[in-house]
């Protein structure tokens, strides 16, 4: 007499558990709909508001751009920066770390020292307008995480940024 194999029982037992799974959650599902949906003579209920997402979420979207070899704030960064800065004041248990970054011109030294330079003028910007610099942690990503391929003015003006990441509460 053969037996079968340890891997066909597996199989064979993972196989009726992903049935029993499914059927239940169909029971389930059908249950909740029954529970849930309203008599055909109620009036419909009004739409759920859609839900948002997290205010802080949004942060790491943010992007400031910056002139060649420069770490100087120019006044459409400081428009964004007002907006993140608010968005901090209103979340006081989010913690940011700022990126700063470089395009590839440069030696390896420098465009670390200008990340830098980059990222502090940012938390520098945002405790200016009393956002807790604890909460601000910076980081120079240098040349080495481009934002967009490329050698030329096109790809470096996008890679000549400070961004947000390593969003905690």
């Amino acid at each position: 007499m053969r037996f079968p194999s340890l891997h066909s029982v597996s199989l064979g037992l993972l196989v009726v558990a992903a049935h029993t799974f499914t059927a239940a959650c169909t029971d389930d599902a059908k249950k909740v709909e029954e529970t849930v949906a309203p008599a055909a003579d109620a009036a419909p209920a009004a739409p759920a508001p859609a839900a948002e997402a997290p205010e802080a979420e949004a942060l790491t979207k943010d992007v400031i751009y910056f002139s060649f070899d420069d770490a100087n704030l120019t006044g459409q960064s400081q428009e964004v920066l007002n907006k993140v800065g608010e968005a901090l004041k209103r979340q006081a248990q989010v913690k940011l770390t700022i990126e700063g970054h470089t395009d590839e011109r440069g030696s390896t030294e420098y465009n670390l020292a200008l990340g830098e330079r980059r990222a502090r003028a940012v938390k520098n910007y945002l405790a200016n307008l009393g956002v807790d610099t604890a909460r601000l942690s910076t980081i120079s990503m240098g040349e080495e995480r481009p934002a967009a391929e490329g050698h030329g003015e096109q790809a470096w003006s996008q890679n000549r940024r400070a961004a947000f990441g390593g969003l905690t509460r």
